[in-house]
């Protein structure tokens, strides 16, 4: 399975190797493991992205990024902010809970430590809050330009209140 992929799919052997591990055996399984891979690494370098702009927001850079994800469409839009929602979830468990209950690996732990700083007791609940209301817009068809900007907003004003 691990050769079919690397062969198929253009995969690192390290990639292939963990999709045929979680796959069990079945090809079907590998490919469809690393579509959710692939799907992964685009939700972290979007909210990596996002983030970036939270901390200080560069007009230009905001407006492309709001443009480039108001392209997506809704359902990628609702699995930014739920992606979003996990890595404040996870944040939270790095700082004051057990590190171990956080199952990440590569790229995404080594953002997580440098960013799970920021995600304290006081900012936590509001963004849960922010970014939940706005999944909720989302599924209730608002525009997806004028809530990012928002949110974009609302993120740098917590982000802040460290």
């Amino acid at each position: 399975i691990t050769d079919a992929l690397m062969r198929n799919f253009s995969v690192s052997r390290e990639v292939a190797e963990q999709a045929a591990i979680l796959a069990d055996g079945s090809y079907a399984e590998a490919v469809a493991a690393l579509a959710e891979n692939d799907l992964a690494v685009s939700l972290l370098t979007s909210f990596q992205a996002f983030m970036r702009l939270g901390f200080r927001i560069d007009p230009v850079k905001a407006s492309q990024w709001i443009d480039e994800n108001a392209a997506t469409g809704r359902e990628k839009q609702k699995q930014f902010l739920q992606y979003a929602l996990q890595v404040f979830r996870d944040s939270l468990m790095f700082n004051y809970g057990e590190r171990a209950l956080v199952k990440l690996s590569g790229a995404e732990k080594q953002f997580l430590e440098k960013f799970a700083p920021y995600v304290t007791q006081s900012n936590y609940e509001e963004l849960v809050a922010q970014f939940n209301n706005s999944y909720y817009a989302i599924e209730r068809n608002a525009n997806p330009k004028i809530l990012f900007m928002d949110l974009l907003i609302q993120t740098e004003r917590l982000l802040s209140r460290r």
